[in-house]
């Protein structure tokens, strides 16, 4: 390519001009880090600069995680934490240590890169007080270095309120999982640890799904109640499903005279039946006759409180079975079965199945399909079980297509040619059991085994080797083939 003089010289002083540090670039910014605290709230992460502890029971320590994230465009050096003012006691790992600490955490001072993470654990352990409600509240300023000194520092408040003990009441009942048509009953106490009489009240249960979902039994305590010293009461709240959904609904409860009144949120999900198991039927596929096979069956219990299954046995029809036996049940019992009780995940709220397993075992006397089943009795509104159980015997089944002959037909010869004609011969299993690799039984081809030069056999296959067959001569004292391909 051709380039004038002009050209040239205006391509040069670009890069002179670009290449050169001319003239005084001033002072460089520094990159600093910037804390951000977040705390999940219903499953969403939002930043916080506030974290409520809620009411809490005094005496009771309770924690709340807060993540710190470096947001800055540097690390960030985290020594901690500096109280704000007046209010509760706190404790910052070592470094600050107040008499009788409300509210604090177990840190040390850390490192964090750009957009690194770390969790941060707060407590909250209000004191025994003679009032029956206590409000506890503390500002705390972040302590960090490399971070910009005309930044204020992030602050965050701590606070919970503590009642007491008679004061306690739960805010949510989850009743798991119920079939429909069937019913869970769960029972709180109301409790008296006053020297005098207490005054609770139960409000009346509201649900925008029906008024028959929930509901108190016929003993459970209704209205404002009279409870002597030490005595208690249940309130009792019965769940009955009518569809596959889950149930909300609230009820507001005043534990006793002076303290805060409580809605408690009841929650309950509707299902199809509690208890499943899988697999289902349980196949053991082919076995040889004599040979016995173990297979397991997982019990699945969605409800809230542990399934009992008693009854254990295998059938065949109506009639005992001894190809399938139950080997192995619960603690040495094969006749009985305890499925532990389900529980709600708190992100998903999903029900999250417990589970217990059967050990059933087949051992065929003959060759041929036998079924049968798993039976037992669940302490359930629906007590029938019953798990289908199938096996045949007789091993893996082996076929060749086509059978008997592979017919080559007439095969032209010319002299000094070097092709070849081809056919398929498809070996497959058509059992589900795999056949145990013998060489002995392997494909010999060519005049009385003789192999070469007139054979050549590709496997088609990856579960196929080519030493898996024997073009030639198999030795079947010595278990070697000679004269095979090459």
């Amino acid at each position: 390519m051709l380039v004038s003089p002009r050209a040239a010289l205006a391509l040069v002083l670009s890069f002179s001009v670009a290449g050169c540090r001319c003239g005084d670039e001033g002072p460089r910014t520094k990159a600093f880090g910037e804390p951000r605290f977040v705390i999940e709230v219903d499953g969403v992460n939002v930043e916080a600069t506030e974290v409520d502890f809620g009411i809490v029971p005094m005496t009771k320590r309770v924690e709340k995680v807060v993540t710190l994230t470096n947001i800055g465009r540097g690390p960030l050096q985290f020594d901690g934490f500096t109280k704000v003012g007046e209010g509760a006691a706190v404790q910052i790992g070592t470094t600050a240590v107040e008499p009788n600490p409300v509210f604090g955490l177990d840190l040390e001072p850390f490192e964090l890169a750009i957009g690194e993470s770390r969790e941060l654990k707060f407590f909250f352990f209000p004191p025994e007080a003679p009032q029956a409600v206590v409000d506890h509240e503390v500002m705390l300023a972040a302590s960090a270095r490399n971070v910009d000194a005309e930044v204020a520092p992030v602050q965050i408040k701590l606070k919970g309120r503590a009642i007491r003990g008679e004061c306690e009441w739960p805010t949510r009942i989850d009743f798991g999982a119920v079939g429909r048509g069937d019913s869970f009953e769960v029972a709180t106490l109301l409790k008296n640890r006053r020297m005098v009489d207490s005054f609770p009240r139960v409000g009346d249960i509201q649900s925008a799904q029906g008024a028959d979902v929930f509901t108190l039994t016929s003993d459970s305590p209704r209205g404002e109640l009279t409870l002597a010293p030490g005595r208690e009461r249940a309130v009792k709240v019965v769940f009955r499903p009518t569809e596959v959904r889950d149930y909300t609904a609230t009820m507001v409860v005043l534990p006793a005279d002076g303290c805060p009144e409580v809605t408690t949120r009841l929650v309950g999900t509707g299902v199809d039946n509690v208890l499943s198991w899988q697999p289902a039927p349980l196949d053991f596929g082919y076995v040889q006759p004599g040979v016995t096979v173990n297979g397991e069956v997982t019990f699945l219990n969605r409800s809230f409180k542990p399934v009992q299954l008693s009854g254990l046995a295998t059938r065949e029809g109506s009639n005992p079975s001894n190809i399938y036996r139950v080997v192995a049940a619960n603690m040495g019992d094969a006749t009985r079965l305890t499925v532990p009780a389900g529980s709600r995940d708190a992100t998903t709220n999903d029900i999250v199945p417990g589970s217990a397993k059967v050990t059933v075992s087949f051992r065929p006397a003959v060759l041929g399909p036998r079924n049968g089943t798993l039976v037992a009795t669940a302490d359930l509104s629906n007590p029938g079980v019953t798990v289908a159980l199938r096996g045949f015997g007789g091993g893996p089944d082996i076929d060749v297509l086509p059978a008997q002959t592979l017919n080559f037909g007439r095969i032209a010869y010319f002299a000094g040619t070097t092709s070849a004609a081809t056919r398929k011969l498809t070996v497959r299993n058509v059992g589900t059991a795999p056949a145990v690799a013998d060489p002995r039984a392997n494909l010999r081809l060519g005049a009385m085994g003789a192999g070469r030069p007139y054979w050549t056999v590709t496997p088609k296959n990856a579960e196929s080797a080519a030493d898996e067959i024997c073009v030639g001569v198999f030795d079947a004292m010595a278990g070697t083939c000679s004269n095979d391909l090459p």
